[in-house]
């Protein structure tokens, strides 16, 4: 079969409100992780938009720089 690399610094972010933006998701990561702890971790917030319209898909991607926040957010907010 085909192996494929799994980032373990990026985090999947799915149900988001359409007209979510990457400051509201940062804000929620906030809210649960702490903002020192968002500054200091998240590399980046990237929301998947339709190309032709410019409007959210409803999910989208975080990078962490450490790996172990990202495993600590994923199970954190899993579900939330």
């Amino acid at each position: 079969g085909t192996k494929r690399y799994v980032d373990p610094t990026r985090a999947f972010i799915g149900n988001l409100p359409y007209e979510a933006d990457e400051d509201d998701v940062l804000d929620f990561l906030s809210d649960f992780l702490g903002p020192r702890v968002v500054d200091m971790n998240v590399e980046s917030v990237k929301i998947v938009r339709d190309w032709r319209t410019g409007r959210s898909k409803g999910y989208g991607f975080v990078q962490f720089l450490d790996p172990m926040m990202a495993t600590t957010a994923m199970e954190g907010l899993n579900g939330k």
